[in-house]
């Protein structure tokens, strides 16, 4: 009875357990139909966008036109995208080109925009007839010069000391761009300081080939005799064929003074061969001596003069004190 019974139990238990199994496949089938079903939706949802993206480019353009660009100096320009799209109903679309914005100077550069073909997308209505490219299918563009491809024209320095019988060089340089051949003029103009008389002008022009960088101007200051004060004159750059002026277009020539300007001032030729006088026995006496001054006198001059004796040292012994020194003003005109 008891083993019949024990029997009975484990019958039960193993069919308890065989409905676990039973259910546990059942849970786990269930899962992996949910997990084929999530997948079978997110397929579907993405097939629906690409099915909208494509229905919506082949429904909303009618064609494209290819475009490339060549520049004509061997540069290779590319449109913004190979193709341009044409919706329905649209007459004209815009090509985009972009254009480099370099710091090198540049002269005038060309390049051609081209339509390659021309293709309709989407299905065409029975009958219709394919678009075609026209006569105009190439466009010129021209690259205006930039960065002062010429260069910028202007003189080394603003103001030149010289004296007289001494060469100038006037300094022209040549900054930023080299290209082309320039031609730059200049002039002289006088001021206190004379062409031909105080210095020679070296013509009115100056070239500078492709690639020069600088020029130089010889000037000859004339060494006279005559008696000058400081003289001036200038140079002046007046423009460039191509190109620009640049911050320093004048300088000024400064000649020195020179031949003595303000008169030579000495003793006359009798007073320089010596005076001979007698000793004073009781009364003192006095020396004259003659100070003359040759031109130009248009202007006063102060002279200092003292007595020394002939070996050197202020003579104090024989000389009056009030006169062993002085000063003489010598007036405008005053000889």
């Amino acid at each position: 009875m008891c083993v019949r019974v024990y029997l009975v139990v484990c019958m039960c238990a193993h069919v308890y357990l065989m409905v676990c199994m039973c259910v546990h496949v059942y849970l786990m089938v269930c899962m992996c139909v949910h997990v084929c079903l999530m997948v079978c939706m997110c397929v579907h949802v993405c097939l629906m966008v690409c099915m909208w993206c494509i229905s919506w480019c082949v429904c909303g353009a009618s064609h494209g036109v290819y475009v490339c660009a060549c520049a004509s100096h061997g540069v290779y320009v590319c449109a913004c995208v190979p193709a341009v799209l044409m919706p329905s109903e649209v007459s004209t679309v815009s090509i985009g080109v972009g254009i480099v914005d370099d710091t090198l100077p540049e002269l005038d550069e060309m390049f051609a925009v081209r339509l390659l073909s021309v293709e309709l997308l989407g299905m065409p209505e029975p009958g219709s007839v394919p678009p075609t490219l026209g006569l105009n299918t190439e466009v010129q563009v021209t690259i205006l010069s930039s960065d002062q491809p010429f260069g910028t024209f202007s003189l080394v320095q603003s103001e030149y000391a010289v004296t007289e019988g001494e060469t100038l060089v006037i300094t022209i340089v040549r900054e930023g761009g080299r290209l082309g051949d320039i031609t730059v003029s200049y002039a002289f103009n006088d001021g206190r300081g004379v062409a031909p008389g105080d210095y020679t002008e070296q013509g009115t022009t100056v070239v500078f080939v492709e690639g020069q960088e600088r020029a130089e101007l010889v000037v000859s200051i004339v060494d006279d005799t005559l008696p000058e004060t400081i003289e001036d004159f200038s140079f002046n750059l007046l423009g460039v064929t191509r190109g620009n002026l640049g911050n320093i277009t004048m300088a000024t020539i400064l000649i020195a003074a020179s031949d003595s300007p303000f008169g030579v001032v000495g003793f006359s030729s009798s007073s320089a061969m010596g005076v001979v006088i007698n000793n004073p026995v009781s009364v003192p006496s006095e020396v004259q001596l003659i100070i003359e001054r040759r031109e130009p006198r248009d202007v006063a001059t102060s002279v200092m003069w003292e007595v020394t004796r002939s070996e050197g040292g202020v003579a104090s012994e024989d000389i009056a004190a009030s006169t062993l020194a002085g000063t003489l003003t010598l007036a405008s005109g005053q000889v």
